[in-house]
């Protein structure tokens, strides 16, 4: 499994391509993936509505012809990301030996 798409399956954002109908289970959709979703949700919509890095983001999407939903996947998908990134770090610096 490429990195890309582990870390997509551990912030709960999956990536559907275009033409591939995917059942319920194969996406695997549980309450913590849910509450993760919601809180990007959350997320985006602080971005959107206040005057952020998040709103030019999604508003040079919505000009690349994006509907709303799309280019709020791309922005909770970029939220995640920063996420993540976080958590590793921390959990990387945290790990470090006192001295």
């Amino acid at each position: 499994m490429s990195p890309g798409r582990e870390c997509a399956q551990v912030r709960a954002v999956t990536t559907l391509q275009p033409g591939r109908a995917l059942h319920r289970e194969q996406i695997g959709c549980t309450p913590t993936k849910r509450q993760l979703n919601y809180a990007l949700y959350v997320m985006a919509m602080a971005q959107i509505k206040r005057a952020t890095p998040g709103r030019d983001y999604y508003q040079r999407k919505r000009a690349a012809g994006k509907t709303h939903k799309e280019a709020m996947r791309c922005l909770k998908r970029r939220l995640a990301d920063v996420v993540y990134r976080t958590m590793i770090h921390d959990m990387e610096t945290s790990l470090l030996p006192a001295g």
